[in-house]
């Protein structure tokens, strides 16, 4: 019976990062992008928020699982696209590319934004 508790418990704490952790990455991939439209290189995006391939599609697939709607997986999308341009820059270089990308970015991750405001205020 304890290991049901503890099950039931660990379920809940899953959900929490499943529901919150795109979010937090979503602010901190566009935080990164906007400060990198204004000429500003962070780590944050590197080191701390980084997403590779793989855990982003455990999010979109656990986000079909559990329902989750299309704002959620876009978050997901959006931060995984932003890491995955930084990483391009990075070893490749994205050339005269670089600034419209990142001006793109900034202005999806905008919204999103809007988008995740709308969401939240229909569902209270």
């Amino acid at each position: 019976m304890q290991y049901m508790k503890t099950l039931k418990k660990d379920h809940k704490i899953a959900m929490l990062c499943l529901k919150y952790i795109p979010v937090i990455m979503f602010f901190a991939m566009w935080g990164y992008t906007i400060f990198a439209v204004l000429g500003l290189e962070l780590i944050i995006a590197d080191t701390i928020v980084g997403c590779s391939i793989l855990p982003s599609i455990l999010i979109f697939a656990l986000s079909d699982v559990f329902h989750f709607c299309w704002v959620h997986k876009s978050l997901t999308g959006y931060s995984l696209l932003v890491d995955l341009l930084i990483n391009a820059n990075k070893y490749i270089g994205l050339g005269p590319w670089a600034m419209p990308l990142k001006i793109t970015m900034a202005i999806l991750g905008i919204v999103l934004f809007i988008a995740l405001i709308i969401k939240w205020k229909f569902k209270n």
